[in-house]
């Protein structure tokens, strides 16, 4: 694997808050340790494009946790009881799988629908236990290990990928081996800890979600 900040990847600095200059202390914290690209990646003979479906299923709890008038709500209410079946309807018609990034919480308000969409051939993925990441380390840990069990329950199957931004050595501790949260890259690539500790993420980009659009 090669460093992918060889690719033209820049670290922001740090800097102190003189005047005029913003402050970029602490900018790093958030910030993967490694990020490393892939030698010689490329798709197998005759792929010429990968496309990822997945959607976020969040449905009311995303507002709920916002505090959003109860208007607001409804349109989450509206994906949990109706949006989530058409979808599901639709790919299905088009034989066409698709990844679910579920939170935990959302797997005890629709099993009926994660149940369908696991009978269907879709794949489950972690969207943490309720659409955050405590920055307490041991609450973390007991949310990650609430919304893998709440999904596993559902859909009979341990999940491997996610879509939070959790800790790697978590994620890796609890059987993980994806992550798709980052966009650093319009290629998968390997994201790692300090310790070495790595997962593979594939990209995600926002443009492409129609929650910039419609939500």
């Amino acid at each position: 694997m090669r460093d992918l900040k060889e690719r033209n990847f820049k670290m922001p600095s740090q800097t102190k808050n003189n005047k005029g200059t913003a402050d970029t202390t602490g900018a790093l914290e958030n910030i993967p340790s490694s990020y490393f690209w892939i030698d010689n990646f490329k798709y197998p003979e005759g792929v010429r494009i990968a496309v990822n479906f997945t959607i976020d299923f969040d449905a009311q709890l995303n507002r709920r946790l916002r505090n959003e008038p109860i208007m607001e709500l409804a349109k989450g209410e509206f994906g949990g009881r109706v949006g989530i079946w058409r979808i599901l309807d639709l790919f299905d018609k088009h034989k066409v799988k698709l990844t679910i990034f579920t939170p935990g919480r959302i797997c005890e308000l629709y099993p009926d629908a994660l149940k369908e969409a696991a009978k269907l051939g879709n794949e489950l993925a972690n969207h943490t236990w309720e659409h955050r990441v405590p920055s307490e380390f041991d609450l973390e840990k007991d949310h990650l290990l609430k919304a893998t069990d709440a999904i596993e329950n559902v859909c009979q199957k341990r999940p491997v990928g996610s879509r939070s931004g959790h800790k790697i050595s978590l994620l890796k501790q609890e059987g993980y081996i994806y992550q798709s949260f980052n966009c650093a890259d319009d290629i998968p690539y390997y994201i790692c800890d300090d310790n070495q500790k790595c997962v593979l993420n594939l990209p995600l980009h926002l443009v492409l979600d129609d929650a910039m659009y419609f939500s």
